[in-house]
């Protein structure tokens, strides 16, 4: 084995590393999005929104306030 395969097997061991780590990655952010909606959890998202609606809600009852 002279230097010039060394460097590709690890080349291709590192390729491959890093190939398996994304799926890895992928398989568990699915599996767990999954378990969150089994679980009924809110989500980022829904967090998001749900705050924006409040602010909404927030600037409107201001308003009415402001008006009475």
């Amino acid at each position: 084995l002279n230097k010039s395969q060394g460097a590709k097997i690890i080349k291709a061991w590192t390729e491959k590393a890093s190939k398996k780590r994304e799926d890895i990655n992928k398989t568990m952010s699915e599996i767990i999005g999954k378990t969150i909606g089994k679980m009924n959890l809110p989500t980022k998202d829904d967090i998001e929104r749900l705050n924006k609606k409040i602010e909404e809600l927030s600037k409107k009852l201001e308003e009415m306030e402001k008006k009475n």
